[in-house]
């Protein structure tokens, strides 16, 4: 209980999202190495719309406790 209260509300977050990535089967995001076809979970903390050479291209930061991964779709 004292750990609870002496923790901030950051790293509280940063656990429970941990938790739910064991809990899913996923892997972690500072597990995965380049290139490589991985299932992740998270929180999206940032969206953003913006042109990438003429192209449309929604970009988000994806953050599951452990790392931070930034995803972009185009088109």
């Amino acid at each position: 209980m004292l750990d609870r209260l002496s923790t901030s509300q950051e790293e509280l977050h940063s656990a429970e999202l941990q938790q739910d990535t064991q809990s899913t089967g996923c892997t972690r995001i500072c597990d995965c190495d380049d290139r490589q076809i991985v299932k992740v979970t998270g929180t999206l903390r940032t969206v953003t719309l913006r042109p990438r050479a003429g192209v449309p291209a929604l970009e988000a930061e994806l953050f599951d406790g452990s790392a931070a991964l930034d995803v972009v779709w185009l088109g």
